[in-house]
């Protein structure tokens, strides 16, 4: 042997957990879902997920949580991350009956629709923006982000801090809350005296 490759042996011995040089990088197996297509995988109808690296073949089990009434992977929802419980009733506050997996995401089923609803503009909430000037319109994300309105402020914009835009039944629409309500009631009964 050398006494160069003795010395690069010694030194790389030495310094491993300071020097990059030496030390074997980990190879990833995906940067993409996609970089995962043709492997094998479960037996069962899902999509390929690329997870730090590693590709995971999710077969699409979606769970409904009764804390925010929203769709999520087997095992993501926040009560079973945290395990606290939560006790909404998402049927009769927004129609969700359930969730199942589709195109490589988790969609609520809606009741006496057992099917994710086809040319809906939305299937959940992040589907969903604001656009005008004063943010007053509720639409799909990519519909509202370029609407130009006229800039007058009105009264009844101000009600609108107190709601959000959401997907309700695979429209978005501005969620009625309570508070909403009861702030549109008292720009009412002021313009009515």
């Amino acid at each position: 042997m050398k006494t160069s490759h003795i010395y690069l042996l010694m030194f790389c011995t030495l310094f491993i957990p300071i020097l990059s040089l030496c030390v074997q990088t980990e190879t990833k197996e995906c940067v993409f879902a996609k970089d995962c297509e043709g492997r094998e995988h479960a037996n069962c109808s899902g999509d390929w997920l690329c997870i730090d690296g590693k590709c995971v073949w999710s077969c699409g089990e979606c769970s409904l949580s009764l804390c925010d009434c929203k769709c999520y992977l087997r095992g993501e929802t926040p009560e079973e991350k945290s395990g606290k419980t939560c006790e909404l009733d998402c049927l009769s506050k927004y129609n969700i009956s359930g969730c199942k997996y589709v195109s490589g995401r988790c969609v609520p089923v809606y009741a006496n629709r057992q099917e994710e609803v086809e040319g809906a503009e939305c299937n959940v909430d992040d589907d969903c923006g604001t656009g005008g000037c004063s943010n007053q319109i509720c639409g799909p994300k990519e519909k509202v982000k370029g609407i130009i309105t006229t800039c007058e402020y009105r009264p009844e914009y101000e009600c609108l801090k107190l709601t959000s835009c959401k997907c309700i039944k695979g429209k978005c629409k501005w969620e009625e809350t309570e508070e909403y309500e009861e702030c549109l009631e008292k720009l009412k009964n002021q313009t009515i005296v």
